[in-house]
């Protein structure tokens, strides 16, 4: 394909930016305690809506703490100590709110019970920081091995949701009741009287509304911006002051577009940006050139070699140590060094973009189809699946999305050497020559995966016995997909490689132990040998 480069990576890829093996522990400490202060946010919520309260503002706070701490992955302590003031008041204010009703509704009040952090000493940071500690602590040993699992996983889902919503409302729409699915789990994942079994089932049916919100966002986006095209994108440079946009929220480069329409500036997607390129509505704007990558999993590097200004979309990390001064984001929160763009203010990106070399002259490099034509795939799908019933096709492999790490690239090379003839894969991430595999360039986009699952499950048997997905794509989306997976059928999920700063190692053990979800070997052979042999 000529486009991606591997480097020999100290870094993590997770969404648009690398996150480097650099946390603060103080930091982990601290996002322990929020957690510990957002499950008792979400109790008094969960008991004032049991009373008949509004409680929608309450909510909206839990999602938008949530997102908040998810982002932004490299926090000043001063930030997210503000940031937790604010929380602990917002819990006493509820628990306030609770008693009242409780006295109007004449009825016992529940309060929780245990250690409270105080914000007004002199050594609040300190404090904060042991609470959070202890927090960590009395969950390593109070709760089971299990229960800690599954608290971990509940986490990760609450937060995926929480993200999802957040994008569905910057669109005017409404998830509806959805949204109070997120504090009832929340709420949870401290009690140590819930048994394991119970909160296994808990997540599972917040899995299904988890499921439920993807896809009304994305049946928004397809709406927004017009149906899936198949679609020759540019790798091309060309010459003159430019912008490049990574990340994945598509409005904040439309918004871009529409700011830069009559300027001489050319805007350039990256990474999971790219997808955008298949929608109509992005096709109309002259100004977008094409998409420029070089790494994969190095993206600072991409960063450091592009001439002109950077734009993090929202939502996305923006730890950029490498190139300050010419790196924007519109998250809430920036980090040292990162330009903020407020309420959809561009001036001060475009100016940077002004202010930078850009490119010199043009570059003929090359091009990638993105997208799919829908009827096409369908029929494909169709005579794949008439081989299967007719024991032609013994197995059914899928693969995706992206990664491109080292270790799974070696993988997947001796995964094709040895596929057997009877054996069919449909790739998403890796590309062969092979008769019995059928690449397909979608990159960062799972809307062609569902597509397919939702065909399959017309077809229980095929989808339960004789199917086997690889996620390939260590990303916050991981779990969630792997479990919306789940939920349509699909029981052999093998999960790839993920370094432990984009997804807990307790949740990769959670899911293979608890969920029936396996790890990626480091022996195609063995692999295939044990799905081959279950398959029969």
């Amino acid at each position: 394909m000529g486009l991606f480069f591997n480097y020999d990576n100290s870094v993590c890829s997770e969404g648009t930016t690398p996150v480097v093996f650099s946390f603060d522990p103080s930091i982990s400490s601290l996002k322990e305690l929020l957690m510990y202060e957002l499950s008792q946010l979400s109790y008094y919520e969960f008991k004032l809506r049991e009373l008949g309260e509004d409680t929608e503002d309450l909510t909206n706070d839990i999602i938008e703490n949530i997102t908040l701490a998810l982002v932004n992955l490299d926090f000043r302590k001063d930030e997210f100590l503000n940031m937790l003031k604010v929380l602990y008041e917002g819990v006493e204010k509820a628990k306030e709110e609770y008693k009242n009703s409780c006295e109007r509704h004449v009825c016992d009040c529940e309060i929780l019970i245990g250690e409270k952090l105080s914000f007004e000493s002199k050594n609040e940071g300190i404090k904060a920081v042991n609470f959070g500690e202890k927090q960590s602590l009395m969950k390593n040993t109070v709760f089971s091995k299990k229960k800690k699992m599954l608290s971990d996983i509940a986490i990760m889902l609450v937060s995926n949701a929480s993200l999802c919503i957040t994008e569905i409302e910057s669109y005017g729409e409404s998830v509806g009741d959805l949204k109070y699915k997120i504090p009832e789990l929340l709420k949870t994942i401290n009690y140590d009287g819930l048994s394991d079994s119970e909160l296994k089932n808990k997540i599972l049916n917040f899995a299904k509304s988890n499921c439920e919100i993807m896809q009304k966002l994305n049946e928004i986006i397809v709406k927004k911006y017009g149906p899936v095209e198949m679609t020759d994108v540019e790798l091309n440079i060309k010459r003159g002051k430019c912008i490049l946009v990574s990340g994945h929220y598509f409005k904040d480069l439309e918004l871009l577009l529409e700011a830069v329409k009559d300027e001489d500036i050319n805007v350039y997607t990256h990474n999971e940006m790219l997808f955008a390129h298949s929608f109509k509505g992005f096709q109309k704007y002259k100004n977008l050139a094409g998409h420029y990558q070089r790494s994969a999993n190095n993206l600072q590097l991409d960063f450091a070699s592009f001439p002109g200004a950077v734009l993090i979309t929202k939502n996305s990390h923006p730890h950029m140590d490498m190139i300050r001064g010419r790196v924007f984001t519109s998250n809430d929160n920036v980090t040292y060094g990162v330009g903020k763009v407020n309420e959809n203010n561009f001036t001060p990106l475009i100016q940077a973009a002004k202010e930078e070399s850009g490119f010199k002259r043009d570059i003929k490099i090359d091009e990638i189809t993105v997208g799919y034509n829908q009827n096409e795939i369908i029929t494909k799908l169709s005579n794949i699946i008439s081989k299967i019933q007719t024991s032609k096709i013994k197995q059914l492999f899928i693969i995706g999305l992206n990664n491109y790490s080292l270790i799974q690239n070696a993988y997947f090379e001796k995964f094709f050497e040895i596929l057997p003839d009877d054996c069919y894969t449909i790739s998403f991430s890796y590309n062969t020559h092979k008769r019995n595999v059928w690449h397909i360039n979608t990159y960062y986009d799972m809307s062609l995966a569902y597509l397919m699952f939702n065909e399959l499950t017309k077809y229980p048997k095929i989808l339960h016995d004789k199917t086997t997905v690889f996620m390939t794509q260590c990303h916050l989306q991981t779990i969630a997909h792997t479990f919306n997976l789940k939920i349509l059928g699909v029981k052999n999920i093998f999960l790839g490689e993920c370094c432990s700063s984009i997804i807990n190692p307790s949740v990769l053990d959670g899911m293979t132990d608890l969920f029936g979800i396996k790890q990626l070997s480091n022996s195609p052979k063995r692999d295939i040998r044990h799905i081959l042999k279950k398959s029969k």
